[in-house]
This record gives structure tokens, sequence and C-alpha cells, in this order.
């Protein structure tokens, strides 16, 4: 993309503060994946998606910085505690649909990855001129398998929530069936293959990611393909998820389906 091109939305580098919770540059998304049902009865209200509420508080214990420049759509987390998003994800604009929600999510899951400790598996991201390795935003594809996971889920939940509004038209409740089904087939996938298999299928499920592309051939070079020992249930535990939205990614995913050779992009 030209400098003129990235400029042409304008550059806006904005912080959100440790412990400032719903009202910084970031607040509308934390506020949607942590709204809750209300129950009523003296019931405690029920999170809409537990997964998006968790991630929600492990984000707040961090000072970040976000970039919102011309992306044509995309989000980047280049290295920790930093995320760039399209100008157009200003305010309201992150909150838009769904999937925009889950984008960011994803993106969120990232800083939360490089915090971790163990740069092979979890790179900080930043410049680091290591033979072999991607000097700026250096990441893996178990990386983005996890972020995917995670991110997915919020665009499930919220996503739901939809179908149940009595003025959606039949045409929309149709096309968030479609969604639905698409990412409940992705994370019966994701969560059901072996790891080595799951990170190469990112690469081919995003065919015109080149970061993603580059990851594949950089991992190729090692035995262990930069793929950590243990589950993705356990590394979303490390990051800081709750038992109960690592088991709400395992409901999801038993209900789907994957028999088909490709999955649905």
């Amino acid at each position: 993309m030209r400098l003129p091109d990235v400029l042409k939305k304008g550059v806006f580098a904005q912080k959100q503060h440790a412990g400032q919770g719903m009202d910084g540059p970031l607040g509308p998304v934390l506020r949607e994946i942590s709204a809750v049902y209300p129950l009523g009865n003296n019931q405690p209200s029920q999170a809409i998606s537990p997964v998006g509420i968790d991630l929600a508080r492990i984000i707040s214990k961090y000072d970040l910085w976000i970039l919102f420049i011309n992306t044509d759509g995309s989000g980047i987390a280049p290295w920790r505690r930093l995320i760039v998003l399209d100008s157009d994800y200003r305010g309201k604009g992150q909150i838009e649909t769904p999937s925009r929600i889950g984008m960011v999510v994803h993106e969120l899951t990232h800083l939360v990855q490089r915090e971790l400790k163990g740069s092979h598996y979890w790179p900080g991201g930043g410049f680091n001129p290591v033979r072999g390795r991607r000097w700026i935003g250096d990441s893996t594809n178990y990386m983005e398998v996890l972020a995917y996971l995670v991110g997915w889920t919020v665009e499930y939940d919220l996503t739901k929530t939809k179908q149940f509004d009595p003025n959606i038209s039949l045409e929309q409740r149709a096309r968030n069936e479609v969604v639905l089904d698409t990412i409940r087939e992705r994370l019966a996938y994701f969560t059901a293959t072996d790891k080595r298999s799951s990170s190469r299928k990112i690469s081919e499920l995003f065919p015109d990611n080149p970061v993603y592309k580059q990851n594949a051939r950089i991992e190729a070079r090692y035995l262990d393909h930069r793929i950590p020992p243990g589950t993705w249930h356990d590394w979303l535990r490390r990051m800081g998820f709750s038992r109960s939205a690592v088991d709400h990614i395992m409901i999801l995913a038993a209900q789907g389906e994957f028999s088909r050779s490709d999955l649905r992009i």
C-alpha cells in the first residue's frame, strides 16, 4: 500500500490505560464483549460471551497503545501492547458488526500471547534481528490458531444474540445461521486436529495472507514447528481464561462438523 493510501483516513494514536475499563479508545468493544443477560428473579446475570468477558478482564491489566490508520479493514498486533486497527474502527466503528468485534478480539488475544514468556513460542514482536525469523512483528501460526479460537467464539456469541432480536429480517437471520454454522465447523476442526496440522491449516484457510505463509515456511525449519508442548486448553488457561470459557469453546466445537476436506472460508 502506498503511503498516501495509508494516510488518507488520518493517523490517530490513543492509549488504553490499565484499569480504564470501558472508557478508553477500546471501550466500545470491551463493553460489547462484557455484556450480560439480566436474568431477573434474584438470579445472577449471565455473560453473553464467557470468553469475551474473560478477555476484557485480562486486557484491563495492561497499558495499551492503539494506532488507528488505514489498513483496508485488517488488524495487526506487531509487538507487545500495541495494536493497529483501521481508522474506521474508532469509536462505534469497532462494534459495527460481530465480525468486526471478533477481529479486534483476535488482535487483543495476540497482545495477551505476547505477554507470555518464551520468545521461541510466544515472541514479543517489535524489532528483533534474528536469523531465520521475521525481524519485525515475529509471530507463529499456532498463535493465530489460538487467537482465532477466541475471536471466532466471541463473534459466534454476539451473532447468536442477534438471532433473538424480534425485528431481525428473515434474510439476515438466514445469513447469521450460515455464519454460526461456519464458526462451529471451524472450532470443531481446530480444536480436534493435531497442533501441527491446525497451524498449517491456518495458512491454507487464508491463502492470501502473506504473514501466515511466511510463518509456515519459517516453522518448517524447526523440529517442533514453533508449537509449544501442551494443549490449546492449557494455553488459554495460562493466558488467563477461565475453565468455563474454555468449556464454552469445547461445547460449541462439539456441535460442529468438519467432514468435508476443506473448511469454508
